[in-house]
């Protein structure tokens, strides 16, 4: 790849899968701990977006002054100092009754124990 462009066209190349996403997350944690600028901007970016979501969420539930989990789940908060670090410290300041909670399984073995235990 020469450019954004092909990079673009690449990612979006049929068959669109989450495993060349999470491949190309790698390379970018790779490179930004090299101290790439524009990857590590790349996650700081996105990390801000996510703060933007869960704070819309939070309002939208009424969950401001409560006490609540938020389960962190997905590669890309295996990058902690450029991602996730700033997610809980972002959230932490704002929400201070919040809990973090990092996933163990995946969300389909909980939903599974749900439905069995609502037999």
């Amino acid at each position: 790849m020469k450019n954004e462009l092909d990079l673009s066209r690449w990612v979006y190349k049929k068959p669109f899968s989450k495993k060349k996403i999470a491949n190309l997350a790698k390379v970018v944690e790779k490179v930004a701990d090299k101290g790439d600028k524009k990857c590590i901007e790349i996650y700081k970016d996105n990390a801000k977006e996510v703060v933007i979501s869960v704070l819309a969420v939070v309002k939208k539930l009424n969950l401001e002054n409560k006490y609540f989990d938020l389960v962190l789940s997905g590669g890309l908060f295996k990058c902690k100092k450029y991602f996730k670090d700033i997610i809980v410290e972002i959230l932490s300041k704002k929400l201070p009754k919040i809990s973090f909670i990092h996933l163990e399984k995946k969300p389909v073995e909980g939903a599974i124990k749900l439905a069995t235990e609502n037999l």
